[in-house]
């Protein structure tokens, strides 16, 4: 199941060609208020790598993921996407972002195809509408995230399950090469967090590069090809799944990185919309 028959730059590089490194912070500093959630944050992330990033509430993993959207401040360091300077990059639609609260309003009724052909809009002029291929693009988006069947159905009727697959295929729909997602798992029950799984799965099987906050490892570790700890604001563990379960075995042995934070993060940082420049909504036509 592709999104686009055409070979994508999120897919998996051919046999014989490196990786390229599509995100790239070199001692970054992430916050709010020009107050620092995190700093010292090194990490270059390859083209069709899945990243989990993981640690205690308030350690500064969602800061970093919005730090990339522009959702927070950068207050440091060097920050990279595909090659150009954060501070440069105007290319939103190749990044896809599923927020951790979904902003599927119940009061304005709109059926689970309309939301997802939201993220056909920054393709189409302004005065543009919809063509067969946006459609095509649309369907193939539902069917992978398993909802094909409830296309004509209000998204009020879904689950909370429902609404983060609904968010996912809203992003895949822009055709993005990357995919960020802040505590898809978060909020719904076992079952739907492995419904989840199965179609985060089937993206890292195309070869689509993900980066996801997340507490919920469990469902998770059948794709991952990386695992990444904040803890006190700032990186203390980056590595392979077998590393990171061997450092769950030892508890007590010293963690990975060489990070240090010396400023407290705030305990009340100011809050930020769940949507961002790579969110389709905000380029909803007003009246």
């Amino acid at each position: 199941m592709r999104i686009d028959p055409s070979p994508q730059p999120g897919d998996a590089p051919s046999a014989g060609t490196a990786a390229a490194s599509v995100i790239s912070m070199t001692d970054a500093a992430f916050g709010y208020d020009d107050r620092p959630v995190i700093s010292g944050v090194t990490l270059d992330i390859a083209a069709g790598e899945v990243v989990a990033i993981t640690g205690p509430n308030g350690s500064g993993k969602s800061t970093i993921v919005k730090g990339l959207l522009g959702l927070s401040q950068q207050l440091g360091g060097r920050v990279e996407l595909f090659g150009v300077d954060r501070a440069h990059f105007h290319e939103h639609t190749r990044l896809g972002y599923v927020p951790q609260r979904h902003t599927l309003s119940h009061a304005v009724p709109a059926t689970v195809r309309e939301v997802v052909g939201v993220g056909r809009l920054p393709h189409l002029g302004w005065f543009s509408r919809p063509g067969r291929r946006d459609r095509q693009i649309v369907d193939e988006a539902l069917e992978l995230v398993g909802l094909a069947d409830r296309a004509r159905e209000d998204v009020s009727t879904l689950s909370g399950g429902q609404h983060r697959r609904v968010l996912i295929a809203r992003a895949l729909a822009s055709q993005p090469e990357v995919l960020l997602m802040d505590e898809p798992t978060a909020g719904v029950d076992v079952a739907n967090q492995h419904v989840l799984a199965d179609v985060l799965g089937r993206l890292a099987e195309r070869g689509t590069t993900m980066v996801i906050v997340t507490h919920e490892m469990d469902a998770l570790t059948g794709f991952l090809t990386r695992v990444v700890c904040t803890r006190n604001g700032a990186v203390d563990f980056d590595g392979d799944l077998a590393a990171y379960a061997h450092r769950h075995e030892h508890p007590g042995e010293p963690r990975g990185g060489h990070h240090h934070f010396d400023e407290e993060p705030p305990t009340r940082p100011r809050p930020v919309p769940d949507s961002g420049p790579a969110d389709a909504l905000r380029r909803l036509p007003h009246g």
